[in-house]
């Protein structure tokens, strides 16, 4: 099995370990306190880190009532004034699986000088990020392979846990029934990826913090498969992309209400091949484990194409600059 492949299966046990140790070292109960009191949050990352943050903003606003935004690390450096308000108690969570990423070490380090309260969230204890804010999370995972997977679904899971807490809301109990069932789910992820790997393009859509798990889910692709993906807010692709849909098109809809079964039937007409990820909870918790399906088809769809997803083409493990 290759290390990928393990760190994608490792979702099982990992993300129920990182949800114990959240509840027992109390981490949501200090990041919420961090948060407390804030007029606006940034979510800061590049890539995977920077679609956790899409996943996080909304989660944490939709459950607050606190503006948040998503900022590529990247606009901190080069667009601060048009990405940064200059008014209120301003916080900012900045995301490195590595702790290294140059555009985020530097872009906490703007942000501290601009008077702005920093957490750091890594996963590694002696990482540059670690040094540089006023709060670092270390996560207890250990990942080695280039991209992202196991990680990502332990991040997003600590920080639905923070939202919740700062919102006095307990949603436990939807936690736990995921984890007890994920197995299940994660066979049901697996043999669904198998069915649906036979397309010449792919599109995911999603709305909420599901609109993070689509973007999460085309940068799966592209990295593992060196596949052709598009991802949006789910009903901007009513908007002019849907004139791309035609046979060999097969697009992933985060949710299954009505108004995305409509639109399924419509890009169906098109000849494309539609696939709806129905919710697992009601309320979006269910974010931390929807990007696995993502997971399993880009590794399903590089072992067609015989690419090498220990050493993905351009890519390496930490973005240094």
């Amino acid at each position: 099995m290759l290390p990928v492949e393990k760190e994608i299966r490792e979702n099982l046990t990992d993300i129920k370990k990182v949800y114990d140790w959240v509840k027992e070292e109390k981490v949501d109960e200090k990041l919420s306190s961090f948060l407390k009191g804030s007029d606006i949050v940034y979510f800061v990352g590049c890539g995977s880190s920077h679609y956790i943050s899409i996943i996080a903003s909304k989660y944490l606003t939709g459950l607050t009532g606190i503006e948040s935004k998503d900022v590529p690390a990247g606009e901190i450096l080069f667009a601060f004034d048009q990405s940064v308000s200059k008014r209120g108690n301003r916080t900012a969570v900045l995301m490195s699986r590595s702790g290294e990423t140059t555009e985020t070490v530097k872009a906490a380090e703007v942000l501290r000088k601009a008077g702005i309260k920093t957490a750091g969230i890594t996963i590694e204890e002696n990482s540059s990020l670690v040094k540089v804010v006023n709060l670092p999370v270390v996560v207890p995972v250990r990942e080695r392979s280039v991209v992202m997977t196991k990680s990502f679904n332990a991040i997003v899971l600590m920080l639905q846990m923070t939202a919740e807490k700062l919102a006095g809301v307990d949603r436990s109990q939807v936690y736990e029934g995921i984890l007890e069932n994920l197995e299940n789910i994660m066979k049901e992820f697996e043999e669904a990826a198998a069915d649906f790997s036979d397309g010449k393009r792919y599109v995911f859509l999603g709305t909420g913090p599901h609109e993070g798990v689509a973007r999460e889910a085309a940068l799966k692709l592209e990295e593992m498969s060196l596949t052709v993906v598009e991802a949006l807010s789910t009903f901007e692709y009513r908007h002019g992309p849907k004139s791309l849909v035609e046979n060999g098109v097969n697009i992933v809809i985060y949710g299954d209400g009505e108004e995305e079964r409509k639109l399924a039937d419509e890009l169906k007409s098109y000849g494309g091949k539609v696939i709806l990820r129905k919710k697992i909870s009601e309320n979006f918790e269910d974010s931390f484990v929807q990007t696995i399906f993502a997971q399993f088809l880009g590794l399903e769809i590089a072992r067609k194409k015989n690419v090498n997803l220990e050493s993905p083409r351009h890519l390496t493990r930490v973005v240094r600059i």
